[in-house]
């Protein structure tokens, strides 16, 4: 035995709209989080370090063409920062309870 009542229809549906937004609002509020800083002093511009693997190359002495203006354009750089590994859950999570949405 089936029940076809538009009226059961729309409240099952109104109940859906309801729980999306507010899953919705919970993942927005949850994705609002406060940070702390990952810098917390002054850089020493004596400590620096190169990291293995995000040197490209052809970045190298043989293409050094010297000291540029430093009012030169750097239309195509890229700087591409890794995230700690709890930013990098909290963003997994976000996206999945996105995708679950819809």
């Amino acid at each position: 035995m089936t029940l076809h009542s538009p009226l059961l229809s729309k409240g099952v549906t109104g109940c859906a709209l309801v729980l999306g937004f507010m899953l919705g609002a919970s993942v927005e509020a949850s994705a609002i989080t406060v940070r702390q800083p990952l810098i917390n002093d002054k850089i020493d511009e004596t400590q620096l370090v190169t990291l293995p693997g995000n040197v490209r190359p052809e970045a190298n002495a043989s293409h050094d063409r010297g000291p540029v203006a430093d009012s030169m354009p750097l239309n195509h750089l890229q700087l591409v920062l890794g995230r700690d590994q709890f930013g990098h859950l909290r963003l997994g999570q976000v996206v999945y309870s996105r995708d679950a949405l819809g």
